[in-house]
């Protein structure tokens, strides 16, 4: 475990968590857990599941709980499996079939233009509005398919997911960046709580498009 910034509290202050989500683990189960992964978390991700344990946002928006899978480290990992095998079939595909094309967003005032094809040929396909704050957060866009996954060094780790979005820790020198994919993947320069409150509040604007922010957060039984 390494320190990052927890926001938490603001998350709790905002939609509090009932005192019996709250999930009961020791140094111990943390040191386990990392070895088992082979990897360092940051702290804050360990802030979130003491207080909200295992449960959901109106049954919509997921984190996933390292202690709670029967078949240990493998249950929580199996997300990641799932995406990157989804990724790289996607990326072979695309290789195959259309070797010089890719998607890619820039950025135009508070617009980012979507853009396909390569450098010499480009395809106009849509824009979406952004608010500066999502623009100071945001990272490397577009479908190009930059990244690897866990367990490659800096790869992607798959720690929770929407109905419609799946959301990815980077952890790179002990820092930490977000990625989330909602038809393309989008990296945000923040840690997981940070993420979660701002997604939870609408605070980022692209590439999410929900209205609500009266979320409730329901324990599993």
């Amino acid at each position: 475990m390494f320190k990052s910034c927890s926001f938490v509290d603001q998350i709790q202050q905002k939609y509090p968590a009932p005192p019996e989500g709250a999930l009961h683990f020791d140094e111990k189960d943390i040191q386990r857990v990392e070895q088992e992964l082979g990897l360092e978390l940051p702290s804050d991700f360990y802030d979130y599941l003491k207080i909200y344990g295992n449960g959901s946002f109106d049954q919509y928006f997921y984190i996933w709980d390292p202690f709670f899978w029967e078949n240990g480290i493998d249950g929580f990992l199996e997300c990641t499996v799932q995406a990157r095998e989804t990724y790289t079939g996607l990326e072979k595909n695309m290789m195959e079939h259309s070797p010089s094309s890719y998607v890619d967003c820039r950025f135009s005032g508070d617009e980012i233009v979507v853009l396909n094809g390569s450098p010499k040929l480009v395809e106009f396909l849509r824009t979406e509005q952004i608010s500066e704050h999502t623009r100071s957060k945001l990272l490397a866009l577009g479908d190009h398919y930059p990244y690897d996954f866990y367990p490659q060094e800096n790869g992607l780790l798959c720690f929770g997911r929407t109905d419609d979005d799946e959301f990815f820790v980077r952890i790179h020198d002990r820092k930490t960046s977000i990625v989330m994919y909602s038809s393309g993947y989008y990296e945000f320069d923040m840690g997981i709580t940070e993420f979660i409150y701002e997604f939870l509040t609408a605070t980022i604007q692209l590439p999410m498009k929900s209205d609500n922010i009266e979320w409730h957060f329901v324990p599993y039984e």
